[in-house]
């Protein structure tokens, strides 16, 4: 999940079944949605809707490369510098050279404020590896990183990957993209839960969030941590979700789930959330995102949608009490 979106619990999981004709077919509520599964006449993906604690008020566009300046610490290494270099040539960025500058002072030239960092990093084992960053002047540090890893114990009870894959198979072939990527927390995690058969795309529109995922699942994926295998498992990508899933389901179902997760708002922000929606785009899941996100799937779609508001798409509460 986004980080402004990780912290917070599924209350409960709606599970959706779209027919072979454009009317619906029958709409099953439950809490747990390793119970679902799809009438034999559906000939396309179950849906499902994960009921989230967020709201839709927000309404923003991502920030670009240009946006932004690209650094490094203060006395680079060599590998550092080339990072960094290719990261303002990748991202259209400007790159300053820190040579005595405070970061404070770089992050003030950016138009947005908002500086990203190459630099060395130690371990707590004293190992030491490059980790991309992105900071603001309040100190507010945004990273690839595993979060709460070690804090869920049991990964495959939770709602979202029983949303995703109730019947698992941990070496069968599992094909998922996550649309809507963030910092990839959700990716890493699903492909984690679902084995070593999974393969996750992790696509996200901002082009910063998608390049600082990039080099941290690399990062990751180093380390020789629980976390190091299922990060070699996904691939980020910069893309907007609608045009990715629209392209890729042309020709017919690419991916055998598709994960829709917006970044919207929520209440108790950390200075860390605050960052990431300044980079986010914050905008709900539109009737073509979720039109292309069918056609792309070959087994389910689920959507992350805000608790208390009515379903869209049509897929209205009066339609589930008819169930």
């Amino acid at each position: 999940l986004c980080a402004a979106c990780n912290r917070h619990r599924f209350l409960q999981s709606l599970a959706l079944s779209l027919g072979r004709q454009s009317s619906l077919c029958d709409v099953f509520v439950a809490p747990d949605s390793s119970r679902f599964r799809a009438p034999s006449r559906c000939q396309k993906p179950d849906v499902f809707a994960i009921d989230a604690d967020f709201s839709a008020g927000t309404i923003q566009r991502e920030l670009e490369g240009r946006d932004i300046v690209v650094t490094t610490a203060k006395k680079p290494s060599t590998e550092q510098l080339e990072q960094a270099q290719s990261v303002s040539k990748h991202l259209g960025a400007k790159f300053v050279a820190r040579d005595g500058k405070s970061l404070s002072s770089i992050v003030n030239e950016a138009p947005s404020g908002i500086a990203y960092l190459v630099r060395r990093f130690t371990r707590k084992d004293g190992s030491t590896e490059v980790r991309h960053e992105i900071c603001d002047a309040s100190g507010s540090r945004l990273y690839a990183n595993p979060r709460m890893w070690r804090i869920i114990s049991d990964v495959r009870a939770q709602p979202l990957v029983r949303a995703v894959a109730p019947d698992c198979n941990l070496e069968s072939p599992l094909r998922i993209v996550d649309a809507m990527a963030g910092l990839g927390g959700t990716a890493l995690r699903m492909a984690h839960a679902c084995g070593r058969g999974c393969h996750v795309t992790a696509s996200e529109v901002s082009a910063p969030l998608a390049c600082l995922l990039h080099f941290g699942l690399q990062r990751l994926a180093s380390q020789g941590e629980d976390w190091s295998e299922p990060a070699q498992r996904v691939e980020a990508l910069c893309a907007d979700a609608e045009d990715f899933l629209r392209e890729r389901g042309r020709t017919g179902p690419s991916f055998d789930v598709v994960y829709l997760n917006p970044c919207l708002d929520i209440s108790a922000l950390s200075k860390e959330d605050l960052l990431l929606q300044r980079l986010a785009r914050q905008l709900p899941v539109t009737q073509e995102t979720f039109e292309a996100a069918v056609a792309c799937a070959s087994r389910r779609v689920v959507l992350r949608h805000p608790h208390g508001v009515p379903l869209p798409f049509g897929l209205s509460d009066t339609m589930l009490a008819a169930r």
